[in-house]
């Protein structure tokens, strides 16, 4: 006596692609949904380089209110002074201003097409870009 009807499953290679067939097909659905377009991962890229340049003056600038007064103002000429290790990074452009309770700063990378601006506050938050003016 057969286990299963002779039209399913009549030799083992049937079993095996029904196997098969029934594991890789949700595998290459989730493989394929998981792709992004070249233009999403970019953007993922613009915005890592914005966030990245925020975090780095925002540290340069706690490091600089350590040393000194915090209700000095951080500046640009400050934080790429000898005097601490921020580097900007040579396709994001950002602007800074205020002292340890007022901080606030923008960046935006240049080759960023929706020309999208992040910001980080005196509390190292960074939040979410808007478009910028184009």
């Amino acid at each position: 006596m057969k286990l299963f009807p002779p039209f399913i499953f009549q030799n083992r290679w049937n079993v095996g692609g029904f196997v098969l067939g029934f594991i890789t097909l949700p595998l290459l659905w989730w493989i394929l949904s998981s792709l992004d377009s070249e233009e999403a991962m970019m953007q993922r890229f613009y915005k890592g380089e914005a966030e990245s340049v925020l975090g780095g003056i925002y540290w340069t600038c706690k490091m600089h209110w350590d040393d000194h007064d915090p209700k000095d103002d951080c500046t640009r000429e400050i934080i790429t002074s000898d005097d601490y290790p921020f580097e900007p990074a040579d396709m994001v452009e950002f602007e800074l201003k205020g002292n340890a309770t007022t901080f606030r700063a923008t960046a935006r990378h240049t080759g960023d097409p929706l020309r999208i601006v992040y910001s980080i506050d005196a509390d190292g938050n960074i939040h979410d870009g808007v478009p910028g003016p184009g």
